[in-house]
């Protein structure tokens, strides 16, 4: 209980610290958004290798109830200084907290949160700086070049990072950790911005048990 009351402390630190830099307006609304979406994510993504899983889906009850009050409430302002805020920031903690109780192999639940944490949350943020002059749409979502090749080489990163510390049984081919990477970069592109992170941990997770990463 002491670790979780720790990552709780930790998380909500972040949170606060990213209202702060808001309202200093060192960061603005999307940034502070995706501060909190890889730092907490990524967070999440380990939790696994520390607590138990009845304790990974306490923290991650407590992520779902966190942000379907902070949806109602508003309480946090950096989270409105963007012109969305969707139902899928409900429904990416909500998924993870679904397969938290499937309970899968540690590294198939670090590699799919972080998917979402890192590869979604850079991606969003270099989209925002670099991808005015250079987006495209697709089924009628605006994208960019500069956001959707962050998203492909984070993913590729993290790909690298299950075959280098994975403690897999089995070796994971250069086809195979492309074949996440790419699959993922199109499911992101694809789907309605309400669901692509469900989507996104939904094809790390198929694609883990197909290709028998672990």
């Amino acid at each position: 209980m002491i670790k979780i009351m720790y990552l709780l402390v930790t998380l909500a630190l972040v949170v606060l610290l990213a209202e702060i830099l808001w309202h200093k307006k060192v960061i603005k609304g999307e940034s502070a958004r995706k501060v909190v979406h890889i730092i907490s994510g990524s967070l999440i993504a380990f939790t696994p290798y520390f607590i138990s899983w009845s304790q990974v889906r306490i923290i991650c009850w407590l992520s779902v109830i966190f942000f379907l009050v902070i949806k109602k409430t508003r309480l946090i302002k950096s989270w409105y200084d963007i012109s969305r805020l969707s139902l899928g920031e409900v429904l990416a903690p909500l998924t993870v907290l679904v397969l938290a109780y499937f309970e899968p192999a540690n590294i198939v639940f670090a590699a799919a949160c972080l998917h979402v944490a890192l590869a979604d949350g850079f991606a969003a943020i270099v989209g925002t700086r670099f991808g005015k002059s250079n987006t495209y749409k697709i089924l009628g979502n605006s994208k960019s070049i500069a956001g959707t090749a962050t998203f492909f080489v984070v993913s590729v990163l993290i790909m690298m990072g299950v075959i280098i510390f994975g403690g897999a049984d089995i070796s994971i081919s250069l086809s195979a950790l492309l074949l996440v990477s790419s699959s993922t970069t199109l499911v992101e592109n694809l789907a309605f911005s309400s669901i692509d992170n469900t989507l996104i941990i939904l094809t790390v997770v198929g694609l883990f048990k197909v290709l028998n990463i672990a």
